[in-house]
């Protein structure tokens, strides 16, 4: 099919349309580059004037953050790794202990692995077979480059640090020996496998494989026999399963038999792998692949399954969804016996894995009022024990309830309210919600928004189709044609909030990132009269031209072919923030956030939308925060501090 000409997108006046007066943002980098120095001042300027409160909001979350956060640990042969106690103010660093419920001692600080006097943040941990060795994921400023250093576990105290390597495309890490791992890059969508030994050169594997999509992951089996690759293929956005045996030279052979859309890693047993799928008609099933043969077998199959940990002796703990993203626990045996087990309501699966001595399972819990918990779970017992948890909770009560659409359907909504407000009054309100790509809001403890609370908030979270907080439908209620749904839900939650008293139109902020900015910002183009503020980080606001800006195949099936099929254009039209802005209309005071080096969604969507509403309304508060050298998920303290003042700075004037 030929390319459809570029949709309409302001309206003139006086009638009539043109097709997209913003592409020079596209194609000339002059003009661009001195319209967002001139915006950039703007926003410089309203920081400036605010600068003593946004401090103090950015020292506040600091302190909430490092009184209520910790990682989960990770077991090999009875040496427990994590990358923060969350105790102390200089919690960040790597700590090593013989028991999962100790913090353990400090092996290195964040501090030590700065360059030129930037901010390290540690991402994550991979050891080696006996933890003689641990490389641990670095990004520096914000960044989307990764760093990978390379530390000796036994000179803690001293110069541990090995080699340090610097990435652009950093996939995943697999240690195949104990002094020899592997990491995963991308050129070109070519992957590619590097081999670095602890005391040689970094090497090249050559592998042949088909060119994949970013997703592309590399692990071994616990006793090094096996390697595993996962990734999503170009050609036809299916997720792709290889195995290889850990030799000299790597003959990798692709596991037939299944089509998928999603694989999380469950385990690994003597003769092969456990993993949960996705399968494209959107089942979830844990699988077995036997390595020798590469023959797959169902173990347990239920469409609210989101992952397993699967000891040695092929026993399972099952987390499954339910609504709005609580969970409860399955413990599935190895004979097949299926035994319901206890689980707290109001929480989240954060992190999980299986002791190595123990094989026990650890997992890491959130609730929306408490941040951490670690749990053991023993399955000889099939019982929880509490290891340790975070000691600082929020002030803030949880509250569920439903909201009607406007179609009939039944939308679940959370609101995280101060412990101290007696409903006799509307009070701001910050609403935020996603529903893309299968993905709900989950429970978690907002503790980053600790003085939007202090200061008398609440934070609503709508829980839209398009996520998964009640199934795969709920899922295709809210893509590809059906992707209205999610805005539809999310202004109609708004207009209860204010019905309900909680709130009113000019004490509501709406805020997201990602696909959740999509959908605060079209939500607030939509329906303009029921926000007094949108606040976005790196949203996608051209629908009409993603598959341009953006050339991600996976997202044709979330948001239709817009570049090449006329009517999943004009469906897109209905809610593409970007085409659904009208001409001398008052839209609600915006602040974008968006990453300099965003790599998967371009910072051009950003721009184009700050434009198009300056255009529209040349009154209108706008302003655009641009990150430098940050990406796609980077959001650092002063951000989060100016999202809060700025939401504050709108509801309370």
């Amino acid at each position: 099919m030929t390319e459809l000409n570029l949709p309409r997108i302001l309206s003139k006046q006086g009638g009539g349309y043109v097709n997209d007066p913003l592409e020079w943002m596209e194609v000339n980098e002059a003009d661009l580059r001195t319209w967002k120095t001139e915006e950039k001042t703007k926003t410089i300027a309203f920081i400036s004037k605010y600068k003593t409160e946004i401090q103090d909001i950015e020292q506040e979350i600091r302190r909430s953050f490092h009184s209520s956060f910790w990682e989960m640990p990770i077991g090999q042969n009875s040496i427990y790794l994590t990358r923060s106690n969350g105790e102390e103010a200089k919690c960040w660093g790597v700590y090593c202990s013989s028991t999962p419920s100790d913090i353990g001692q400090l092996v290195i600080e964040d501090t030590e692995l700065a360059l030129n006097g930037s901010l390290a943040r540690i991402r994550d941990i991979y050891s080696s077979p006996t933890a003689r060795y641990a490389t641990i994921t670095v990004t520096h400023d914000g960044s989307e480059a990764m760093e990978i250093v390379l530390l000796d576990l036994n000179k803690i105290g001293g110069d541990c640090i090995l080699k340090r390597i610097m990435t652009d495309n950093l996939s995943t890490i697999a240690w195949v020996s104990e002094d020899q791992f592997f990491y995963t890059t991308f050129h070109e969508c070519d992957p590619i496998i590097h081999s670095v030994y602890v005391d040689d050169e970094t090497q090249i594997i050559n592998i042949s494989l088909p060119s994949f999509d970013a997703n592309f992951a590399i692990e071994t089996s616990p006793d090094l026999r096996w390697i595993k690759l996962t990734a999503y293929s170009l050609e036809d956005g299916t997720l792709r399963v290889f195995i290889s045996e850990n030799q000299n030279e790597l003959k990798f052979k692709e596991v037939e038999g299944f089509d998928l859309n999603e694989s999380r890693p469950s385990g690994w047993s003597t003769t092969g792998h456990w993993l949960v799928v996705k399968s494209q008609n959107n089942g979830r099933k844990l699988l077995h692949i036997n390595c020798e043969n590469q023959e797959v077998s169902t173990q347990y199959d239920d469409e609210y399954l989101v992952g397993s940990q699967t000891n040695a002796r092929g026993q399972s703990l099952l987390v499954l969804r339910k609504q709005q993203g609580d969970i409860l626990f399955k413990h599935l045996n190895y004979d097949g016996r299926l035994f319901d087990l206890s689980t707290e309501s109001g929480q989240s699966l954060q992190d999980w894995t299986i002791d190595k001595t123990s094989q026990n399972a650890l997992v890491m819990t959130e609730k929306w009022h408490q941040s951490t918990r670690l749990l053991e779970y023993d399955f000889s017992k099939r019982t929880f024990s509490v290891l340790r948890e975070a000691a600082r909770k929020l002030s803030v009560r949880h509250e569920f309830h439903e909201v009607i659409s406007d179609d009939g359907t039944v939308v679940p909504v959370t609101l995280l309210i101060p412990d101290d407000y007696s409903g006799s009054k509307a009070i701001p309100c910050m609403l935020q919600g996603y529903g893309g790509f299968g993905l709900g809001l989950r429970p978690m403890c907002l503790t980053w928004l600790t003085p939007w609370f202090q200061n008398g908030g609440m934070v609503a979270i709508a829980h839209v189709r398009g996520g998964d907080e009640r199934g795969a439908d709920w899922h295709d209620a809210g893509k590809a044609n059906n992707k209205i749904n999610s805005f539809i839900d999310f202004i109609c939650v708004a207009k209860w909030l204010a019905e309900k008293k909680y709130t009113s139109r000019d004490r509501l902020c709406t805020w997201g990132a990602s696909f959740g900015g999509t959908l605060a910002l079209g939500a607030a183009v939509l329906a303009p009269d029921r926000f007094a503020a949108c606040i976005a980080h790196n949203p996608i606001t051209d629908i009409a031209k993603f598959g341009k800006l953006n050339s991600r195949n996976s997202w044709i099936d979330e948001f239709g072919d817009t570049l090449n099929n006329e009517t999943a254009l004009h469906n897109a039209a209905k809610w593409s923030p970007l085409h659904n802005i009208k001409m001398n209309l008052s839209y609600p005071d915006t602040l974008i956030l968006v990453g300099e080096n965003d790599q998967r969604v371009s910072p051009i969507h950003s721009a184009k939308m700050i434009k198009a509403l300056k255009i529209a309304n040349p009154e209108g508060v706008t302003f655009l925060h641009e990150l430098e050298n940050s990406g796609h998920y980077e959001l650092g303290v002063f951000e989060q501090a100016l999202i809060q003042h700025f939401a504050m700075y709108v509801t309370r004037r």
